[in-house]
């Protein structure tokens, strides 16, 4: 909108009766398969229309499926969570809300063709090679990108440490161990948190500081009870979230000596992208660390959740060798994924998909 683009916004719901307001919340939160009334009149009545392009699967990607065809016009889909290169236990944990309540939206999917929607695309983007690869297995023959995030990273290179400090006065003089993400268990918070009393004895001026928006309310009750349990409020600092591009989001990055990623999964490291613009080093558990964005030594360091003292190796190495692999991880970001190169490349796909559609057609675009 800032930029002059047009933004219309539609209403949606997700058909599952007998939840909870805070299962209903958290589903909502991380995707959920929600139906929309309006969407599909609204994106009927759209003229001049040249492509469509979902970022989600299930009903609302179907909506997407019925308008391209509708219209005439190609489907891109891109996979922004993992969909065949993704852990049975994440699958489970998004999946829990649904088998908790009564699904009566199944009909509205089948309406909408929710189960085809990757079937009929034209093409699939997918944020990792791996997920990319398991897909073009599944469709040989299909349009199918790897094509990751991108970042401004040019955003990332003004100084905004006084707006940190300004907001977090108490950072002042702290090494910082920085952890940003949606407080959920698949980010892992908690595993942080319990390295806290071990992490104080080691570095008396060490602080954790936790940023991000509450997905499971559950969930961050506990982080912060076992805050209080352990004792460690002097070591630990809990942040909401920050709009993209914040003053202080950016100033926390560029102040912190360290981002921990310590996640169950990540399809793609936004988070570390984000870090590096800033000339930050990551340090990443090793699900976290599937992208292949990280490379031990040179721009970070990789830990196993099953090894607290190796945690602290990387630590110890990342801390002793942060600027280097900070800059390392800034000429990585500016290099392969600045906002405007990525935007480029997607461009590109569009152009592909466009011309393939239209040759199927008889030559009509």
């Amino acid at each position: 909108a800032a930029e002059g683009i047009p933004v219309r916004r539609f209403s949606a719901f997700l058909p599952v009766a007998g939840l909870t307001a805070e299962e209903r919340r958290r589903a909502v939160a991380v995707g959920g398969n929600l139906f929309s009334w309006d969407l599909p009149l609204a994106m009927l009545r759209e003229r001049g229309v040249s492509i469509v392009h979902a970022h989600t699967l299930a009903r609302l990607g179907g909506i997407a499926r019925l308008a391209a065809r509708a219209l005439g016009v190609p489907l891109v889909v891109t996979l922004h969570g993992g969909v065949l290169d993704l852990p049975a236990s994440v699958r489970a944990d998004l999946a829990a809300p649904a088998r908790r309540g009564i699904e009566w939206g199944k009909a509205l999917g089948l309406l909408v063709g929710a189960r085809r929607v990757l079937d009929d695309a034209d093409a699939i983007v997918a944020l990792n090679p791996g997920e990319a690869h398991l897909q073009k297995r599944r469709f040989p023959g299909k349009a199918v990108h790897a094509l990751p995030h991108g970042v401004p990273t040019a955003a990332y290179a003004v100084d905004r440490r006084d707006a940190a400090l300004a907001a977090h006065p108490e950072l002042r003089g702290r090494r910082v161990l920085l952890v940003v993400g949606r407080i959920d268990p698949v980010k892992n918070q908690g595993w942080v948190v319990e390295r806290v009393p071990a992490l104080l004895e080691r570095l008396p001026d060490a602080v954790v500081v936790i940023l991000g928006p509450v997905t499971s309310a559950e969930y961050a009750a506990s982080v912060d009870d076992r805050i209080a349990a352990l004792g460690i409020g002097r070591g630990v600092v809990v942040l909401p979230a920050y709009p993209l591009l914040d003053p202080r989001l950016v100033g926390l990055y560029q102040l912190a000596d360290v981002v921990v990623v310590p996640s169950l999964y990540e399809t793609f490291g936004l988070v570390a992208l984000e870090a590096w613009s800033a000339g930050t080093p990551v340090l990443c558990s090793r699900p976290a660390a599937g992208s292949d964005l990280l490379i031990p030594g040179e721009n970070g360091e990789v830990f196993d959740l099953d090894d607290p003292p190796g945690f602290f190796r990387g630590l110890d190495a990342v801390l002793a060798d942060g600027r280097r692999m900070g800059e390392t991880g800034r000429a990585l970001a500016r290099a392969s994924y600045d906002a405007g190169a990525i935007a480029g490349r997607l461009k590109g796909i569009y152009e592909e998909v466009i011309e393939a559609h239209a040759a199927r057609r008889g030559g009509r675009r």
